[in-house]
């Protein structure tokens, strides 16, 4: 029989020998799981995007690094909306455009099911697809019509259809079930801008038609389709396709930039329509299990949502293309919703997304096994490249090198100063002429004045000003008024209002001196 004293010292043993046999058993999966984690890099990311917060007056980031087949770093910074609620990784914000990726991933599913062949033409699946061909080409040239364009065209961004033609869309804010299938009918009054597979050119439109082809395909709404085959088996328990449902989970509020400092724009417009092209919602952490699956074969836990071959297929470089942003680069490629650029000589996978209130980046870097997700809830042409450099910096950091400094796009600003210049000119000259209205000045200096110079020139002068203040802008930017007032109101509106003020300038100008003139021809009588 054995002793009280020996029966604890034999269940102490017994109870370390468990623990040890389970650490044991343990350690090869922790191993494995942190190769190549770099943690000291986490800090110094960390107070790099604090930065860069302060230096563009960013109210929120979130962030998601996934190293292999894991999240290794996910933190966010800043406030949620007015009332100082703290932005969390599991915050659903706006993608933007890297929503394409996941219709393109949409469309791939389809393509694995029998149910969609790339090089198929549109018209196959959506027989009543059309859209003029461009003025330059001859209708009776194949490649000039809409039925020579292709699934694969669409992915790749190579159909001719214009980016001004997707832009258009965004401007169309139908919330209707039928919205998509509107906007993909309103192609029929556009016209293409290349014939089909002559080059790349970005558009939302491509993938807004790509929404509308796997409705018709899976007969079901693309929502409902990116809901069940995409953010459930991957647990996106804080992604939505719909406004008014992440609203009620906590959803971010969006703010825009007025001259570079930040106003709370949560109240826009939701163009349901454009949702395949750039109206999905979704948090960072979510972002990050999508991540894993692009980089891991389409496999996600015990899940695959795709083959591997599917996934090389969505980040092949198929045309060349040169992004936006990322340091400028002067060449690249564009796959099927994914960039393939460099970045300090090594290949990485990108692709940014932008609404008029949040800004999104993704960054895959395939030799080293990085995976970058950067959400932010606010946006601005004034920030340009500013904005997209703060994920590239992260990728840098991850890849042993420095941030590197993006120069000011000067295009822009100069723009900014021009107008504002102009405006406070207009408003200068509206200033003279209220006060020379109080001087009682009996001097006749108009008798001999022509009466075009006097009175018809400086209304025409005003009327030419304005007229391409109004005509020529959307022109430049290519965009209608609805979308620069939108994506940039600041900016908008100082033309707007420069434009008003030189017409009503020269009308009053005009006025005035017709009163001179009259006034002078009767003081001679």
């Amino acid at each position: 029989m054995h002793s009280p004293r020996l029966i604890k010292i034999h269940r102490w043993v017994t109870i370390v020998s468990v623990v040890l046999i389970c650490a044991l058993a343990m350690a090869p999966v922790s191993a494995q799981q942190t190769t190549n984690v770099d943690l000291t890099a986490f800090p110094q990311i960390d107070n790099y995007i604090l930065s860069e917060m302060a230096d563009l007056h960013i109210p929120g980031i979130a962030i998601a690094i996934v190293q292999g087949n894991q999240i290794v770093h996910l933190k966010s910074f800043g406030i949620a909306d007015s009332s100082g609620r703290p932005l969390t990784p599991q915050t659903p914000m706006l993608i933007g455009s890297l929503t394409k990726s996941f219709t393109a991933l949409a469309i791939m599913q389809l393509v694995e099911a029998g149910k969609i062949d790339l090089d198929t033409p549109v018209q196959h699946y959506l027989t009543w697809f059309s859209i003029l061909p461009p003025l330059e080409i001859d209708d009776q040239i194949p490649e000039s019509r809409a039925s020579r364009i292709t699934i694969r065209h669409l992915l790749n961004q190579t159909s001719g259809i214009s980016r001004s033609t997707g832009e258009k869309m965004i401007a169309d804010w139908d919330t209707s079930d039928s919205a998509i299938e509107h906007y993909v009918h309103a192609l029929g009054r556009e016209r293409m801008h290349h014939a089909a597979g002559a080059g790349f050119e970005y558009s939302n439109a491509n993938y807004v038609t790509l929404g509308m082809v796997v409705q018709a395909v899976s007969g079901t709404s693309y929502e409902a389709y990116i809901q069940e085959h995409i953010f459930k088996p991957l647990e996106m328990n804080n992604s939505f396709t719909s406004q008014v449902d992440a609203q009620q989970h906590d959803m971010s509020a969006g703010y825009r930039q007025w001259f570079g400092f930040p106003m709370l724009a949560s109240d826009l417009p939701y163009p349901r329509g454009m949702v395949p092209a750039g109206y999905l919602i979704s948090s960072a952490e979510d972002l990050g299990h999508y991540m894993i699956a692009q980089m891991n074969a389409g496999q996600y836990k015990d899940v695959s949502i795709v083959s591997s071959h599917t996934i090389e297929t969505l980040h092949a470089p198929a045309v060349s293309a040169a992004p936006e942003g990322y340091h400028r680069q002067p060449s690249g490629y564009y796959g099927m919703g994914w960039y393939v650029i460099e970045m300090n000589n090594t290949p990485v996978l990108v692709h940014d997304g932008d609404t008029p209130n949040f800004h999104a980046d993704m960054i895959f870097i395939p030799a080293r096994k990085w995976g970058i997700v950067l959400l932010v809830n606010t946006n601005t042409v004034l920030l340009g490249d500013g904005i997209r450099n703060v994920s590239a910096g992260v990728a840098n950091i991850l890849m042993g090198q420095k941030p590197s400094l993006v120069e000011p796009d000067m295009k822009i600003y100069t723009l900014y100063i021009f107008f504002i210049s102009f405006l406070g000119f207009e408003f200068f000259k509206l200033g003279r002429f209220i006060f020379t209205l109080r001087r009682q000045n009996q001097r006749n200096q108009f008798v001999s004045a022509s009466w075009f110079k006097q009175i018809v020139l400086p209304v025409l002068i005003g009327l030419i000003v304005a007229l391409w203040m109004l005509i020529m802008m959307p022109l430049m930017f290519k965009v209608p008024w609805q979308v620069m007032i939108r994506n940039q109101p600041d900016l908008a509106w100082v033309i707007l209002l420069g434009g008003f003020l030189a017409l009503l300038n020269g009308i009053l100008k005009s006025i005035q001196n017709a009163w001179k003139i009259s006034k002078a021809s009767l003081s001679r009588i």
